[in-house]
């Protein structure tokens, strides 16, 4: 079964407010877009073409430059996104994967495997390590989305068969300060871009 891949991106203004003790404004809207575009270009290094359920008009403008494809209906949260892209898979009669856009760890090998099993018709999620939920895919069409703190145990319970991925690749994002700084000591364009 054939897979769509969903990367929701919030408007840059507003994202990765809980760094704001570390990274001046500029700085975390120079960090999301560099996120955005590594999630992106990952999953196109895997064969699939991201549909970017966009924040705001900015996302969208930002992501069509970059020759993506948009959801052109943004909604009001990443729940309302999230059903408007299970409803699109639902139209083309694909199995869905959201990917979260702030997965600085994330690999074209490490994202073959959740969608290698959607393919096999098994669902799939992986937990961060604050309890969330940056990937979670199905071959349904009912789920409902329940993202927020502590999502991945809501998420969990309605798909109990699912393969649970927990590898760092796909579970690691940068939500909290400590996650910056652990990515900095690995990826030294972090330390660049954010000039420290």
């Amino acid at each position: 079964m054939a897979v769509l891949v969903g990367v929701p991106i919030k408007p840059f203004g507003a994202a990765k407010s809980r760094l704001s003790g570390l990274v001046d404004h500029e700085g975390r809207r120079a960090l999301a877009r560099y996120l955005a575009i590594h999630t992106l270009a990952t999953v196109r290094g895997v064969g699939s073409e991201p549909l970017v359920l966009a924040g705001d008009d900015e996302v969208a403008q930002f992501a069509t430059d970059l020759g993506h494809q948009v959801l052109t209906e943004p909604g009001p949260g990443l729940n309302w996104s999230a059903t408007q892209f299970r409803d699109r898979a639902a139209d083309l009669s694909q199995a869905w994967l959201v990917v979260h856009a702030d997965l600085p760890y994330l690999t074209s090998e490490a994202l073959v495997r959740p969608l290698r099993a959607l393919e096999r018709g098994r669902p799939v999620i992986a937990p961060s390590p604050d309890g969330g939920t940056p990937l979670l895919g199905h071959v349904a069409f009912e789920f409902g989305f329940s993202y927020g703190p502590a999502s991945f145990g809501r998420h969990l319970r309605q798909v109990p068969d699912a393969r649970v991925f927990s590898d760092p690749r796909l579970c690691c994002d940068i939500d909290r300060p400590r996650d910056l700084e652990a990515a900095q000591a690995r990826i030294d364009r972090l330390s660049t871009l954010l000039g420290s």
